[in-house]
């Protein structure tokens, strides 16, 4: 990923580029924060508030079908994926981390939509507070860079063929 870099100007948003920010909605007070500074840098960076879709899901493991039925019915430019697993006394959280990154990468790539990956497996809840705070070091903020850095490779691509 991107390094914070609040000063970043060269990070402008391709005008018509099309966001959705596929949040979990597990772990809310973590994931709300994580939606709420991707979306801000969003905007920061130029993007249109139009141009933003927000959809939540129960949980980790429903953001892959949630961005294969984004990707066949919205087709958005960039998605972003954004959660927080805690690792617990079982193997779920295992699962459900590989699980959600496996299911993340296989709808990228047969829809050659970029996801960004922000769905963090965190052992303890300091891990996750230091990671979706009210700072510039909240991973939302770098899901957003990186979103808009791939966006204006999808443009490069597009204008150099």
């Amino acid at each position: 990923m991107l390094q914070n870099n609040p000063t970043n100007k060269s990070l402008k948003s391709p005008s018509s580029t099309k966001y959705t920010i596929i949040t979990s909605s597990f772990n809310t007070q973590y994931t709300g924060s994580l939606k709420n500074a991707c979306q801000a840098e969003l905007l920061e960076m130029g993007v249109a508030e139009n141009n933003i879709e927000l959809v939540d899901t129960p949980g980790a493991l429903e953001i892959p079908i949630t961005a294969k039925l984004t990707a066949m019915h919205k087709n958005p430019d960039v998605m972003i994926a954004l959660g927080v697993i805690f690792k617990g006394e079982t193997y779920h959280f295992e699962n459900t981390a590989d699980e959600c990154a496996r299911g993340c990468q296989e709808v990228a790539q047969t829809h050659s939509i970029p996801i960004i990956y922000e769905v963090l497996a965190c052992y303890n809840e300091e891990q996750a507070a230091a990671r979706c705070g009210q700072d510039r070091k909240n991973k939302g903020i770098e899901a957003a860079q990186a979103a808009v850095r791939m966006a204006q490779i999808i443009e490069e691509f597009k204008t150099n063929v």
